[in-house]
């Protein structure tokens, strides 16, 4: 789940997740934690996975080169530590690597001791119109065919509902299809955009 947290979702996702038993990983932006302090501390105490989403989230500023990257990592990462005592090492790219990213934002990266994650199934709740509850399972049940580990990106930001309303049934249909769940972290080989592999 990236975006986090806001009072009008993230506790609604932690509902849900904690009634099918499921962890999850949250990618939080720095500033919507100075924001809502305790509703990161909800999502850790109840065992989920916190990553880093940069501070700002703001793409023009983040993207001018890789240490204008690291340096909003580190702000966050701070802002994390100081509200439950931990620093990720899990980084996400707002907007995902691919486009954004070349060789040098990820060897900047990795010299801090980070490691990059993306996704490999996209539902389609970050696009500006909202899915429908159906939409948003169809395109998981599309995506997931042929694959045996998917990483799924959702949001936990406001306006997402139909992304709540399709929750319980995404993880009914991954259960179904016989997947586990389980989540991210440095001793998981992560998931990244080859694109954003390139000079």
């Amino acid at each position: 789940f990236d975006d986090g947290p806001y009072p009008s979702t993230t506790l609604k996702i932690l509902d849900i997740l904690a009634k099918e038993n499921v962890r999850a990983t949250f990618f939080n932006i720095g500033q919507q934690v100075e924001l809502y302090p305790d509703l990161l501390k909800a999502v850790y105490e109840q065992d989920h996975v916190i990553g880093n989403y940069t501070y700002s989230h703001n793409m023009a500023e983040v993207y001018k080169g890789p240490k204008n990257f690291l340096d909003d990592v580190r702000k966050a990462e701070e802002i994390i530590y100081q509200t439950i005592g931990i620093r990720p090492q899990i980084v996400r790219a707002p907007g995902g690597t691919v486009g954004h990213f070349n060789i040098d934002y990820f060897n900047t990266i990795d010299a801090a001791g980070y490691l990059m994650e993306d996704w490999n199934v996209d539902p389609g709740d970050t696009d500006a119109r909202l899915f429908s509850e159906d939409q948003l399972i169809r395109n998981v049940e599309e995506q997931i065919q042929g694959k045996t580990r998917v990483v799924i990106l959702l949001h936990d930001l406001v306006g997402k509902n139909t992304t709540i309303d399709a929750l319980p049934e995404i993880i009914e249909l991954l259960k179904k299809q016989g997947f586990s769940f389980g989540v991210l972290g440095p001793d998981v080989l992560p998931i990244v955009f080859s694109g954003g592999l390139q000079d």
